[in-house]
């Protein structure tokens, strides 16, 4: 299984998360936490089937958007890791 860690400010408790999930794609893994926790993390990250903009995510330190997207494969032991982007001025 692949673990989603999930920073305090996405998360529904407040504080972070690192959570093992199903799923054998970033999608299906994002949605298993989703259904499984019933939180809003799928509508929070995902927007017309990518990640939205001022999100990143990366699989094992890669960022999906240079790989396949939502549909980067994962499997055990693999690491998804959901930040939203910093901004300031």
């Amino acid at each position: 299984m692949p673990t989603v860690r999930i920073p305090a400010v996405l998360s529904e408790t407040g504080g972070s998360r690192n959570v093992e999930v199903d799923g054998d794609t970033v999608l299906a893994a994002v949605h298993a936490y989703t259904e499984e926790y019933g939180s809003e993390l799928e509508d929070n990250v995902l927007g017309n089937g990518e990640v939205k903009e001022y999100i990143n995510v990366y699989v094992n330190g890669k960022d999906v958007r240079d790989i396949d997207g939502v549909d980067t494969q994962v499997g055990d032991g693999d690491e998804i890791r959901i930040i939203p982007a910093a901004s300031g001025g």
